[in-house]
Parts: structure tokens; sequence; C-alpha cells
């Protein structure tokens, strides 16, 4: 049908036809080839689009990490400095060693002893309207020293 249509046309025409028709076969090969190509490029672009998204989060992620490792050490460096200044059970013996060192040079006879468990206290208070973060616990123990000997010798130890 096409073939008899060309016939009928003169020669000049039919030249153009037979460019045209090239042509448009050439344009749907060239898309038919590329379109897959494109299709492919979008999604790369995409897929990039999604990397760059996920490096950007797990840099923020790192720099969260890192600022809270530093968080971190601040606050183990500040339980080693209040772990230092607690009376741990070591220096409570060397405590009462040292009483009782003091006290037997002056003819005395010191006696030591826990009197109690161990108790937390907080600084907060239960009848406040608006209640404070508890600041610190502290860990208590009652100990009780009795010393005997006479009047002067007590007074010297004391001293």
């Amino acid at each position: 049908m096409i073939i008899e249509e060309l016939t009928k046309l003169d020669e000049p025409k039919r030249k153009v036809a037979a460019v045209l028709t090239v042509l448009v076969v050439a344009c749907i090969c060239y898309f038919a080839i590329t379109r897959n190509s494109v299709t492919k490029l979008r999604a790369a672009k995409a897929n990039y689009a999604g990397v760059q998204a996920v490096y950007a989060d797990t840099e923020h992620q790192q720099a969260e990490f890192a600022n809270l490792q530093k968080q971190l050490e601040e606050k183990e460096k500040q339980f080693q400095e209040v772990q230092q200044q607690c009376f741990s059970s070591a220096k409570a013996v060397r405590f009462f060693e040292n009483i009782n060192a003091m006290a037997l040079p002056c003819n005395l006879k010191p006696i030591s002893r826990i009197i109690s468990e161990p108790k937390e206290l907080s600084d907060n208070k239960a009848d406040d309207e608006k209640p404070k973060p508890q600041r610190q616990f502290l860990k208590t123990q009652s100990a009780k020293i009795t010393v005997s000997g006479n009047y002067f010798d007590i007074v010297d130890f004391v001293n």
C-alpha cells in the first residue's frame, strides 16, 4: 500500500518521502536504543542521590557519636574525681588504724565498730511543690568509736 502510494508520486517527491521515512525510522531506532540508557541513567541518578543522603546522615551520626564520646569521657573523669573523694572501705580501715595508733600511746583502749548498714541520701525533699532533679546520692555508714581511759589521757588524745 505504501509502495503503491510512492509510485504515484513524481521523482522529487518520492525522494523526499523516502528520506523522511528513513529519518523517521532512524529516530524510532535511536529512541528505542537510547530509552533503555536514559532509564538506567535516571535510576543511577536517583541511586546516587540516595547514597549521598545516606553518606550525609552517616557523617551527622558520626559527629553526634564523637560528641557523645566526649561527654562520656568527661562524665568518667568526673566520676573518678568523685570516687577519689569518697570514703572507701580501705580509707575507713586506715582511719580506724590511725585512731588506734594515736590512742595507744596515750594509754587508751579504742574500740571501733560499724553500727549501721549503708544508707542512700539525696538532696530532694518530698514536700517541695516543684520537685528538683536529684543531684547526688551519698552512701553513709555510721561507725562508733569508743575510747576508754582516764580524763587527762582522753583530753591529750582529743587534742
